[in-house]
């Protein structure tokens, strides 16, 4: 139960905190939302950068799976509703907390190298260092729409994918 309420509440502590840092802001921006959103463009230029993300991943993995390296263990012992609910808060909360926080007020390389730090709890290094070239892409995807919508669907679409083995068994 405690693994679990840990599980829930840190994703939400990275929309709190870029809340109550900044005053004198309307939320939308805080939380690095553009001010008018075009659901349609940002839901395509998700896509694009999920190809990519994907196609990263692809690589990524086989590089690994090529050196024998290890990938650390995944335990997502979890009811499949629950495991798509921390894949959307985790989603949602990461991009406003590296990117609509930390990246607006550092740079494009701190925000990918706190967000592959972040992901130290994965289980190893293979996790640190593709969350790092992942946050990379997010990055540079939030950089180029100047707002965090697309990069959310891309990040949620991908844990997705990345999830399905997961959510069927």
């Amino acid at each position: 139960m405690v693994n679990f309420l840990i599980r829930l509440l840190l994703p939400i502590t990275f929309i709190v905190i870029p809340l109550i840092t900044q005053r004198n802001i309307n939320i939308r921006k805080k939380l690095g939302f553009k001010e008018k959103i075009c659901f349609k463009k940002e839901f395509k230029t998700s896509l694009k950068y999920l190809g990519i993300l994907i196609l990263f991943g692809i690589s990524w993995s086989a590089l690994f799976y090529l050196f024998s390296w290890s990938r650390g263990q995944a335990d997502f012992n979890m009811n499949p509703l629950l495991l798509l609910l921390f894949i959307l808060i985790g989603s949602f909360s990461e991009e406003v907390f590296f990117r609509g926080f930390i990246q607006k007020k550092t740079n494009l390389l701190t925000s990918a190298f706190l967000f592959g730090i972040f992901h130290v709890g994965h289980g190893s290094l293979y996790q640190v260092i593709g969350a790092f070239f992942m946050g990379i892409i997010f990055g540079w995807e939030y950089k180029k729409t100047k707002g965090i919508t697309a990069c959310f669907l891309s990040h949620f679409m991908y844990n997705l994918f990345a999830f399905i083995p997961f959510l069927i068994m």
